[in-house]
């Protein structure tokens, strides 16, 4: 499994740290005293792997929390430290719920605006104004998130495909039709991140990020079910299809949004696809998403689906004679391309 490394928003999440050269090839080195991580004459990724090889392990497994990545303290190695990080925030269709706290569910916001739902948005047919909605959208999340800078990952939108009346979440999706999801969610992501309508960076926002996107959930989650371990539980189901099926339909969404948007996170799925779960899936997160569609951000599991891995799909590998245990589901997820863990409280965080 080759080695792959997560640019956040504030840190490179990697176990390998190399010298910052130059063009020459030689080591630079600056006579400002100021730490790299904290020089903004760096680029992103350089400031993000001087603070990584600056962290220990447990500081950088504790990062791959998706919940609340937790503050990293000052030290003798790190003389500012960086500040917690809430990544479970949502944005459907108006900013509505924050990480604020450590762990359990995101706080649900009672003074922002609440805009149509999706469901509304494609009736439409009209991508501009689904972009103008997130736009707006993020215009607020900016104004009510910690210091204008914290908790600017939204698990937002949802792109399954509204296929059948019985999901229970049909309200949240755009329509039954992959073309018109991915134009809107295009839309939805390039306004979201301070894009224009093109999928480019708008001048004004200094080569940032709005918010960040996360589209979800992948693939092929179209069942709500009872939720407690019966054939169409949405935790523990599994959604079999051959190849043609998964490419042309449940994922055809995923690709266009990438392609066109290029989103800066997925969420996977609790669901399994071919008795694969989701968040160890290396079809579908790695091959698929990455490797084929071209996907380069960063990958969420839904909120404790690395626990259902094995607490609830009481997942057995090829070459195994039992059921996974929690530390080797994480594994699996891990190496399957899962770069961050939503947990709200089960103990499998990274």
């Amino acid at each position: 499994m080759r080695l792959r490394l997560l640019l956040s928003t504030s840190i490179l999440v990697a176990l390998i740290a190399v010298p910052i050269a130059d063009s020459s090839g030689k080591q630079r080195r600056s006579a400002d005293p100021t730490p790299i991580y904290l020089n903004q004459s760096y680029s992103p990724a350089e400031r993000a792997a001087d603070l990584v090889s600056r962290m220990t392990l447990t500081q950088k497994a504790a990062q791959m929390d998706s919940s609340q990545a937790p503050a990293i303290p000052a030290s003798p190695s790190i003389p500012t430290g960086v500040s917690a990080y809430g990544w479970w925030n949502e944005a459907l269709h108006g900013v509505s719920r924050l990480q604020l706290a450590p762990s359990g569910n995101a706080t649900v916001l009672d003074n922002t605006t609440s805009y149509p739902i999706s469901l509304a948005l494609g009736s439409s047919w009209d991508p501009n104004t689904m972009y103008q909605e997130a736009s707006a959208i993020s215009d607020e999340a900016r104004e009510v998130v910690p210091n204008n800078s914290l908790d600017l990952d939204f698990y937002s939108p949802t792109v399954n495909l509204g296929r059948d009346p019985r999901w229970g979440r049909n309200d949240e999706a755009f329509s039954e039709d992959p073309l018109l999801t991915a134009d809107l969610a295009s839309q939805f992501v390039n306004g979201l991140e301070g894009k224009d309508q093109n999928g480019n960076l708008l001048p004004q926002g200094g080569g940032y990020l709005k918010a960040i996107a996360t589209i979800k959930h992948y693939a092929a989650n179209n069942t709500e079910g009872d939720r407690i371990g019966g054939p169409t539980d949405r935790l523990t189901g599994t959604s079999n299809m051959d190849e043609r099926t998964l490419r042309e339909y449940y994922t055809a969404q995923f690709k266009q949004i990438i392609q066109k948007s290029h989103p800066g996170s997925i969420m996977s799925a609790y669901n399994s696809v071919n008795d694969i779960p989701s968040p160890a899936n290396i079809h579908l997160i790695d091959t698929l998403a990455r490797q084929t569609f071209g996907f380069g951000g960063y990958f969420t599991s839904d909120c404790d689906s690395v626990y259902e891995i094995y607490h609830g799909h009481h997942w057995q590998p090829p070459g195994y004679s039992r059921p996974l245990n929690v530390n080797e589901a994480r594994a699996f997820a891990s190496a399957a391309g899962e770069d961050l863990n939503c947990n709200a409280g089960y103990a499998d965080s990274f």
